[in-house]
């Protein structure tokens, strides 16, 4: 299920990356990702192990991915809301070569997300 959840977020955010060709949303999602799924496996392990040492995982991971987000999405505002260059980049390299660039990017942004924000392993199984 925490899969699912990964990859359909990440699906939400390369729509939205096509139609405002800005793929910096992942950077906002990528530490908010890890709260909202500490928060799934959280809530779909409730009476399997040691509650307040999930607890304490959860709230941490919590934690930390709004403190990340929130730092990312300051950084972006901040620079006036433009696209970061690496994504820039993407976006050039896969013109010259004649690829797509939705799909380019999607892949070298989007598609190798999911996979990293696996649950917390210690948590328990989902």
């Amino acid at each position: 299920m925490t899969a699912a959840l990964s990859f359909g977020a990440q699906i939400i955010l390369w729509l939205i990356s096509i139609k405002t060709r800005d793929a910096t949303p992942a950077d906002w999602w990528w530490g908010v990702g890890f709260g909202v799924l500490a928060l799934f496996t959280y809530a779909n392990t409730l009476g399997v192990g040691v509650e307040s040492r999930k607890l304490l995982i959860t709230a941490c991971t919590v934690i930390w991915g709004v403190r990340l987000s929130l730092h990312v999405f300051l950084r972006s505002r901040a620079d006036g809301w433009r696209e970061l260059d690496r994504y820039e980049k993407y976006r050039e390299d896969a013109a010259k070569a004649g690829a797509n660039v939705h799909w380019y990017v999607y892949r070298r942004v989007f598609g190798i997300q999911p996979p990293r924000l696996e649950p917390i392993p210690c948590m328990g199984p989902t």
